[in-house]
């Protein structure tokens, strides 16, 4: 993991680069998160069932009442949406997975017309 320079962001945005498998992330990212926040997760990894799985797991803690979880690119999982047949497959099945056994989220519509997210605007109850 490298909490280094922030390339091109703006100075109070943290650019941490690592692995979402590493059991390590979680803690750290919110180790560096400061007392009052209120972050906004967008997870945008692999697309895979395991990558899913694990940002699921380890950043679900992290979002306020009323605040989001997003996942992205669940569009990975739908046929008629593939455009390339080497695309990964497990979000939409990661998601389905684990909302049972975490019931203060709940699936939201996409707050866009047209989204690569189907089912993965997750919203922590107020």
């Amino acid at each position: 993991m490298d909490i280094g320079p922030n390339p091109d962001l703006p100075e109070d945005i943290r650019y941490i680069e690592a692995d979402v498998l590493d059991p390590q992330l979680p803690g750290l990212i919110e180790g560096v998160l400061p007392e009052d926040a209120r972050p906004f997760i967008v997870e945008d990894t692999a697309h895979t069932y395991e990558t899913t799985t694990a940002a699921l797991n380890g950043f679900h803690h992290l979002v306020p009442p009323g605040g989001y979880l997003v996942i992205e690119d669940g569009v990975v999982d739908i046929d008629e949406l593939r455009i390339n047949e080497d695309w990964p497959r497990g979000v939409q099945k990661a998601i389905a997975d684990w909302l049972p056994s975490h019931p203060r989220f709940t699936q939201t519509a996409s707050p866009y017309v047209v989204t690569c997210h189907p089912g993965g605007f997750l919203r922590a109850s107020a």
